[in-house]
């Protein structure tokens, strides 16, 4: 990892060379060494991991139905409160989706259901994504859903130890 100086002095390099020469129709910029975001992480990591695509229509008039009862009561519950509960529901049932292979023919089975999600948040004056986790998501109600996300979004990132962990 580079240390406050090095960026520094990369930073006057870059700088340096932007004044000399041909004037170019473009620009170097510096971005903050604070600055990581979920592509980053994919073009490290994602190589490795396994992808599969699922296909399927769903009808979200009734998810619009539910979240407007819950607005009358003066609640707001998202959409993505929505989808965490469904694909922790359908994780509960079906084993197989917390089923990774092992080298060689073994295979791991998870016992439980973490959600994971990602949350944009400003620091320093630069957007970085975070990695939230809610664990259980299946035994949590919508509100309850919703109140996680909500902390994760606008909480303070020092007192979310998910959140802290990453900084």
């Amino acid at each position: 990892m580079l240390d406050f100086d090095q960026i520094q002095r990369q930073q006057q390099i870059s700088s340096d060379l932007e004044t000399c020469g041909p004037q170019r129709s473009w620009h170097y910029s510096h971005r903050s060494p604070y600055r990581r975001n979920v592509l980053d992480l994919l073009e490290l990591f994602g190589k490795k991991a396994l992808t599969s695509h699922i296909f399927v229509d769903i009808d979200m008039e009734w998810v619009d139905h539910i979240r407007n009862c819950f607005e009358k009561s003066g609640q707001r519950v998202t959409v993505t409160a929505m989808l965490i509960k469904a694909i922790s529901i359908a994780q509960k049932s079906h084993p197989a989706s917390r089923t990774f292979p092992l080298p060689g023919s073994r295979t791991v089975t998870y016992n439980d259901v973490v959600a994971g999600f990602t949350v944009e948040r400003m620091v320093d004056g630069d957007p970085i994504v975070f990695f939230g986790e809610i664990e259980q998501s299946q035994e949590k109600t919508l509100l309850e859903l919703a109140l996680a996300l909500e902390s994760y979004a606008h909480g303070d990132i020092m007192s979310l130890p998910k959140l802290r962990q990453q900084m």
